[in-house]
């Protein structure tokens, strides 16, 4: 195994237990939101997060992703540079956050239209935008800097916890969309305050002279012909995540952009495996191109895309199969969703089997092809949600996002091909999936075939089917690298 795998492998450790924090955290918001608010209460919040999310990739300025991909380049090659570098990522952080914020203040009323409450929601997001921005860029900083630990603890645990605990407690006392809306918000605060202070801190292994640096202009120059194209394709790609849910609503309702919001946070909890092996491969993937180290990252690139496999698809494939009793629990109304859940399942397979390929695209220097990729993608998300929305609701939204994903994925993967010369194996991509599938998918629909679509079919099938993955999985461990992978969990991530 390499030396990048191994890294890899031990930080992916904390940075998994992270994602599966998260996506339990996630997962029990939207439960509490449905269960309080309803379908058209929690459609309010899911549309408020939508809007709010997508102004954060305007507002963020493409900066996030630039210090990950710059960083681990000065750091280097550069040392010098480093600290000028966060402060011009900081402050454009800052300024991306006002100006945004302002805009989507004034744009408010025209977005919220037919609803008061979704007016008022979004400005309360337009207030709160300079502290999402400033606490997204600080937290990529720090893993560009090499530190999973402090991104893993404050944005993969500390946010969506804290997001949980405090919006639990505020609709247990009212529950109103409004009120939920600004108890989500409000844990940005605390969040950016200690993202900065631990940018700060990482700050002092870089206390060198200020000499022989380049000039300010070349780095604000060099930061923004990165940044400018990634604000563009960051903003599109939040936009296929979350533009869908903004769109049911506004054609369909808040009851439907409820429901489906509950049906889009369910397939998020199968990106577990790619985001928190994300956050650790994408600087090696800069810095392995920037050394011209292809042969390995193409091996690298492979194994993570296994591992992103082998732990994703069993996710899927149990929520396809159980789609109807799984939205049971959220309560009355959010069965509806059952069928747009089996087909997202299917689009976020095809996803998850190109492993990190956008991070790879993106860390090749290639900002720009990543951005003219979102572009198209978007054109056919939007033509296909207009088109289908109104006559086939949130099936038709469920349609339109696994077209666009597919269709993502399928041009990034050729691209990084063409130009990056980086491929994952074929055969052993494969070999993952149909493990991976055949150990859930086969028990699941027995269960399902003999004890009906219900709860208790759910629960038996989803016991065997993690009974025979494991099985699977130790006959194929060598195969797929996973004796290494467990050993190096176990050691404390540098």
């Amino acid at each position: 195994m390499t030396t990048a795998l191994g890294n890899a492998a031990r930080s992916s450790g904390l940075s998994f237990v992270g994602a599966v924090v998260s996506a339990a955290a996630g997962f029990a918001l939207s439960l509490v939101l449905a269960r309080m608010l309803g379908p058209a209460g929690s459609g309010i919040v899911f549309q408020m997060i939508s809007v709010f999310t997508i102004a954060g990739a305007v507002a963020r300025l493409g900066l996030d992703t630039t210090a990950v991909w710059l960083l681990p380049r000065l750091a280097a090659d550069s040392r010098n540079d480093v600290r000028r570098a966060v402060r011009i990522l900081l402050a454009g952080a800052m300024l991306g956050g006002v100006l945004t914020g302002v805009v989507l203040w004034a744009i408010a009323p025209l977005l919220g239209a037919g609803s008061d409450d979704l007016a008022t929601v979004t400005r309360l997001a337009a207030a709160f935008m300079p502290f999402a921005s400033v606490a997204t860029v600080a937290l990529a900083i720090t893993r560009g800097l090499g530190g999973v630990r402090d991104y893993v603890v404050l944005g993969s645990i500390g946010l969506p916890v804290g997001r949980l605990a405090v919006v639990s407690v505020a609709t247990a006392f009212l529950a109103s969309a409004v009120v939920a809306s600004v108890a989500w918000l409000a844990v940005l605060v605390v969040i950016a305050l200690l993202a900065l202070w631990v940018v700060r801190r990482a700050m002092q292994r870089f206390q060198v002279a200020d000499r022989h640096t380049s000039p300010r202009a070349e780095l604000i120059k060099r930061i923004a012909a990165f940044g400018a194209p990634r604000t563009l394709s960051s903003t599109i790609e939040q936009a296929l995540l979350w533009l869908d849910v903004l769109i049911v609503g506004l054609i369909a309702g808040p009851a439907a952009a409820g429901v489906y919001g509950v049906v889009s946070r369910l397939v998020q909890a199968g990106t577990i495996p790619s985001t928190s092996m994300r956050i650790v491969v994408a600087p090696q993937f800069s810095r392995m191109m920037h050394q011209g180290r292809l042969a390995e990252l193409s091996e690298f690139y492979t194994r993570t895309t296994q591992w992103i496999v082998l732990f994703s698809v069993p996710v899927y494939a149990a929520l396809a199969v159980f789609a109807h009793p799984v939205l049971t629990l959220f309560g009355p109304g959010f069965e509806e969703g059952a069928t747009a859940l089996v087909i997202m399942c299917a689009g976020a397979v095809v996803s998850a089997s190109t492993g990190n390929v956008q991070s790879l695209l993106l860390m090749s220097g290639r900002s720009g092809w990543a951005a003219l990729n979102k572009v198209i993608v978007l054109a056919v998300s939007l033509t296909l949600l207009f088109t289908l929305v109104p006559g086939m609701g949130i099936i038709g939204a469920a349609i339109a996002w696994t077209i666009s994903m597919s269709l993502d994925a399928v041009l990034a993967t050729i691209q990084v091909r063409i130009a990056a010369k980086v491929r994952a194996g074929l055969g052993g991509v494969g070999l993952a999936l149909v493990v991976a599938g055949c150990a859930t998918a086969v028990p699941a629909v027995a269960m399902r075939l003999v004890l009906g679509d219900t709860v208790i079919a759910m629960i038996i099938g989803v016991v065997l089917a993690v009974a025979a993955f494991v099985i699977l999985l130790y006959v194929t461990r060598r195969r797929f690298a996973i004796d290494e992978f467990s050993s190096l969990l176990r050691r404390k991530p540098q």
